[in-house]
């Protein structure tokens, strides 16, 4: 596995989250993405680190599921998140989507599609 290093400067998002202060996308061995956010600053920051992948849809737009790394554990209980990225209609199954209409894993997914390092990487 490569080594994931944590940023602390912010990523420009197109739907902000006040508390996302950092995110980065790492390619690991054999292919498999891995998603880093971080939330708080200084001594109060936190990573959370899960895995990336592309999954069909059926209603348009592009979606991934987001299953955690062994060591973190998910608000919900549930095993994994699905964002469904869809421009302004983007959407994820987390608690902080459901309350607010905007989550930090649909915030990083968007501004990576953005930024095309999400592009080729369609489900087979």
């Amino acid at each position: 596995m490569s080594t994931v290093r944590v940023p602390i400067a912010p990523v420009p998002f197109s739907r902000p989250v006040a508390s996302l202060t950092g995110a980065q996308l790492h390619e690991l061995d054999g292919g498999r993405l891995a998603l880093v956010l971080v939330t708080g600053k200084g001594r109060r920051a936190a990573a959370k680190f899960y895995h990336v992948e592309e999954i069909p849809t059926q209603i348009g737009g592009r979606a991934f599921r987001l299953t955690p790394f062994s060591t973190d554990k998910l608000a919900t209980g549930e095993s994994e998140y699905v964002v469904l990225l869809a421009g302004p209609d983007s959407s994820c199954t987390c608690l902080g989507h459901c309350f607010t209409g905007g989550c930090k894993h649909a915030s990083a997914l968007l501004a990576f599609a953005a930024e095309g390092r999400l592009a080729g990487r369609n489900p087979e």
